[in-house]
């Protein structure tokens, strides 16, 4: 029975909750704000790959 929209992602993380060793409670939480208080404004990929050189003049050394 293939699902779309809504029901699929509540199918899907249900199915994760329940997969979980540990810490349902904290993820459900997570999610739940993530739901009413939006996205966080520090994540990562917000920056464009084009925006960050991926080459420089010299090796990176570490100290």
């Amino acid at each position: 029975m293939p699902l779309q929209g809504l029901p699929a992602k509540v199918v899907t993380r249900g199915y994760h909750l329940l997969s979980m060793p540990g810490n349902r409670v904290r993820v459900a939480g997570d999610w739940l704000l993530d739901t009413l208080l939006g996205r966080h404004g520090v994540q990562l990929g917000l920056i464009r790959g084009d925006a960050v050189p991926l080459e420089s003049g010299k090796p990176f050394s570490q100290p």
